[in-house]
């Protein structure tokens, strides 16, 4: 593997957050990187069509295999998965786009109407625009705010 300058940041900000999302072009290693840093994590691809139902049709129980952490590669494919925060489960919307649309909120609620009375804490959109607001009940929060704390 040809040596990644990145290495040390990924590195340094797994340490720091629950969660790290990387991206980039197509084809430029991105894979190749997460599994040669982490090699001790489990590796699932999202690409593959019975691990994708999997992971939309019980988000609990696939993040359940996944509770040391792990690697999850095309996770743009499944982007409602569920949270556990202090308060309890979150559930998160991943939205790449700047502009919002008011079928993300529906289907936020949706969902929550789905579970159980009381089993969600909070619903939550990450987008890629500039402002944090909360619409319909959803907290917005920009990709670049993301912080550990943005689920409780």
């Amino acid at each position: 593997m040809v040596p990644r300058t990145l290495s040390q940041i990924l590195l340094n900000r797994c340490s720091m957050y629950p969660v790290v999302t990387l991206t980039g072009p197509r084809q430029s290693g991105k894979t190749t990187l997460c599994r040669a840093l982490f090699p001790d994590k489990p590796y699932f691809s999202l690409e593959a069509s019975d691990t994708r139902a999997f992971a939309a049709d019980d988000p609990r129980g696939f993040l359940a295999q996944c509770r040391g952490g792990a690697v999850l590669d095309e996770v743009q494919r499944v982007p409602d998965l569920m949270v556990k925060g202090a308060s309890g489960w979150h559930l998160v919307e991943a939205k790449s786009g700047q502009t919002l649309n008011a079928e993300f909120f529906q289907h936020l609620q949706t969902l929550k109407a789905e579970l159980a009375e009381g089993s969600v804490a909070g619903s939550h959109l990450v987008y890629g625009g500039p402002a944090a607001m909360v619409r319909s009940g959803v907290a917005v929060t920009p990709w670049a705010s993301i912080q550990a704390e943005a689920w409780d």
